[in-house]
């Protein structure tokens, strides 16, 4: 995402990231992600507010002016009881079944594509 970014390939304000929570992204990390324009929900924002709001406003951004979009899954954002493959055990996510599949559903039907990265089978 950052090499995509300062390369000039896309804008800070065509990424957007779901599920934030812990320690990481630290004060710097968060500094560089507003100058550039990222928006983020951190999970107690899913929690609080829904998952289905959050996506609903999530897709209505990332797809304003644009012809599709590509959902990124970082493992990481899995509850590691749920994907023990996390380099980031942090507890609190949601279930992936539950909402890293509806995403990934929204997306498919809009005509976009996904993947899953930073698995770590060790």
């Amino acid at each position: 995402m950052r090499r995509m970014i300062e390369s000039g390939a896309l804008g800070g304000d065509r990424f957007l990231q779901l599920g934030l929570r812990g320690y990481w992204p630290g004060p710097e990390t968060l500094d560089w992600m507003a100058a550039q324009g990222l928006r983020s929900y951190e999970m107690t924002d899913l929690v609080a507010r829904g998952l289905e709001e959050c996506l609903t406003e999530a897709f209505g951004i990332v797809t304003d002016e644009c012809d599709g979009a590509f959902l990124s899954v970082d493992i990481d954002v899995c509850d590691p009881g749920q994907a023990p493959g996390t380099g980031t055990p942090e507890p609190g996510a949601h279930r992936p079944a539950a909402a890293g599949l509806r995403a990934a559903h929204r997306v498919r039907a809009a005509g976009g594509g996904d993947d899953v990265v930073e698995l770590s089978p060790p």
